[in-house]
Protein backbone atom coordinates (compact mmCIF):
# COMPACT_ATOMS: atom_id res chain seq x y z
CA UNK A 1 0.00 0.00 0.00
CA UNK A 2 2.76 2.61 0.63
CA UNK A 3 4.78 1.91 -2.57
CA UNK A 4 1.02 2.71 -4.57
CA UNK A 5 0.70 5.80 -2.60
CA UNK A 6 4.25 6.85 -3.53
CA UNK A 7 3.47 6.18 -6.81
CA UNK A 8 0.23 7.99 -7.06
CA UNK A 9 1.55 11.20 -5.33
CA UNK A 10 5.06 11.11 -7.72
CA UNK A 11 2.00 11.06 -10.69
CA UNK A 12 0.67 14.36 -9.09
CA UNK A 13 3.87 15.86 -8.62
CA UNK A 14 5.34 15.74 -12.22
CA UNK A 15 2.79 18.19 -13.91
CA UNK A 16 3.20 20.62 -11.27
CA UNK A 17 7.24 20.34 -11.71
CA UNK A 18 7.36 19.81 -15.66
CA UNK A 19 4.74 22.38 -16.61
CA UNK A 20 4.92 24.41 -19.85
CA UNK A 21 5.68 27.53 -20.61
CA UNK A 22 2.97 30.13 -20.97
CA UNK A 23 1.89 31.18 -24.16
CA UNK A 24 0.67 34.72 -25.06
CA UNK A 25 -0.79 36.94 -27.75
CA UNK A 26 -2.45 40.12 -28.49
CA UNK A 27 -2.72 42.91 -30.77
CA UNK A 28 -3.94 46.54 -31.92
CA UNK A 29 -4.32 48.43 -34.44
CA UNK A 30 -3.86 52.65 -35.34
CA UNK A 31 -4.68 54.38 -38.66
CA UNK A 32 -3.05 53.07 -41.11
CA UNK A 33 -1.40 50.06 -39.39
CA UNK A 34 -1.93 46.51 -37.06
CA UNK A 35 0.36 44.70 -35.25
CA UNK A 36 0.65 41.51 -33.29
CA UNK A 37 2.82 39.48 -31.15
CA UNK A 38 2.34 35.71 -30.15
CA UNK A 39 4.77 34.54 -27.38
CA UNK A 40 5.98 32.22 -24.78
CA UNK A 41 7.19 32.78 -21.45
CA UNK A 42 10.36 31.51 -20.28
CA UNK A 43 10.86 32.02 -16.90
CA UNK A 44 11.14 35.50 -15.18
CA UNK A 45 13.71 37.05 -17.64
CA UNK A 46 13.15 35.30 -21.46
CA UNK A 47 10.38 35.49 -23.55
CA UNK A 48 11.35 32.87 -26.21
CA UNK A 49 10.22 32.11 -29.07
CA UNK A 50 8.74 35.77 -29.61
CA UNK A 51 6.98 36.79 -33.17
CA UNK A 52 6.18 40.39 -34.50
CA UNK A 53 4.16 40.97 -36.99
CA UNK A 54 2.97 44.44 -38.57
CA UNK A 55 0.93 45.18 -41.47
CA UNK A 56 0.81 48.63 -43.37
CA UNK A 57 -3.03 49.22 -43.96
CA UNK A 58 -2.94 52.56 -45.72
CA UNK A 59 -1.72 53.39 -49.34
CA UNK A 60 -0.31 56.85 -47.97
CA UNK A 61 3.14 56.71 -48.50
CA UNK A 62 4.58 56.37 -44.80
CA UNK A 63 5.51 52.83 -43.42
CA UNK A 64 4.73 51.04 -40.47
CA UNK A 65 6.41 49.50 -37.14
CA UNK A 66 6.41 47.28 -34.31
CA UNK A 67 8.23 46.82 -31.10
CA UNK A 68 8.47 45.27 -27.83
CA UNK A 69 7.68 47.13 -24.44
CA UNK A 70 8.66 45.32 -21.27
CA UNK A 71 8.11 46.15 -17.50
CA UNK A 72 11.19 45.04 -15.32
CA UNK A 73 11.02 44.11 -12.00
CA UNK A 74 11.94 47.10 -10.27
CA UNK A 75 9.05 49.32 -12.29
CA UNK A 76 11.41 50.48 -15.43
CA UNK A 77 10.16 50.03 -18.43
CA UNK A 78 12.06 48.56 -21.95
CA UNK A 79 11.23 50.01 -24.99
CA UNK A 80 13.07 47.38 -27.77
CA UNK A 81 13.85 48.51 -31.22
CA UNK A 82 11.41 49.37 -33.66
CA UNK A 83 11.35 46.62 -36.41
CA UNK A 84 9.93 48.84 -39.69
CA UNK A 85 7.66 47.24 -42.69
CA UNK A 86 8.88 49.56 -45.88
CA UNK A 87 7.03 46.93 -48.10
CA UNK A 88 3.56 49.08 -48.99
CA UNK A 89 -0.43 48.30 -48.08
CA UNK A 90 -1.44 44.60 -47.12
CA UNK A 91 2.04 43.51 -46.90
CA UNK A 92 2.75 42.03 -43.39
CA UNK A 93 6.23 41.49 -42.31
CA UNK A 94 6.85 38.75 -39.45
CA UNK A 95 10.43 39.01 -36.95
CA UNK A 96 10.68 35.52 -35.34
CA UNK A 97 13.01 36.52 -31.91
CA UNK A 98 13.29 36.41 -28.73
CA UNK A 99 14.06 38.96 -25.62
CA UNK A 100 15.96 38.51 -22.65
CA UNK A 101 16.60 41.53 -19.65
CA UNK A 102 18.54 40.25 -16.42
CA UNK A 103 16.44 42.81 -14.90
CA UNK A 104 13.23 40.62 -15.45
CA UNK A 105 9.97 40.58 -17.49
CA UNK A 106 6.84 41.29 -15.87
CA UNK A 107 5.09 42.42 -18.36
CA UNK A 108 5.10 42.55 -22.10
CA UNK A 109 3.11 44.67 -24.71
CA UNK A 110 3.53 45.75 -28.28
CA UNK A 111 3.34 49.40 -29.63
CA UNK A 112 2.65 49.79 -33.20
CA UNK A 113 3.13 53.21 -35.23
CA UNK A 114 2.78 55.03 -38.76
CA UNK A 115 5.74 56.71 -39.06
CA UNK A 116 7.35 58.76 -41.73
CA UNK A 117 11.06 58.33 -41.28
CA UNK A 118 12.21 58.07 -37.63
CA UNK A 119 9.06 60.64 -36.77
CA UNK A 120 5.89 58.72 -35.09
CA UNK A 121 2.83 59.76 -36.81
CA UNK A 122 0.15 57.93 -34.52
CA UNK A 123 0.85 55.03 -32.65
CA UNK A 124 -1.49 52.40 -30.45
CA UNK A 125 -0.16 49.55 -27.40
CA UNK A 126 -1.62 46.27 -26.96
CA UNK A 127 -2.64 45.10 -23.49
CA UNK A 128 -0.14 44.49 -20.87
CA UNK A 129 0.41 41.03 -20.63
CA UNK A 130 1.56 39.54 -17.24
CA UNK A 131 4.49 37.09 -16.44
CA UNK A 132 3.29 34.35 -14.45
CA UNK A 133 6.46 33.26 -13.19
CA UNK A 134 6.39 36.56 -11.27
Amino acid sequence: MTVALAAVAAALLVPAIATPAAAAEDSCATTGAEGWLKFSWSGKYRIDPLKLMVEDQLGDGHHVAVRLVTNRADGTIHHWGWHHNYEGVDIMQVWNTYASDSAGITKAEIQVARMEGSTIMNLCNSGKIANPNW
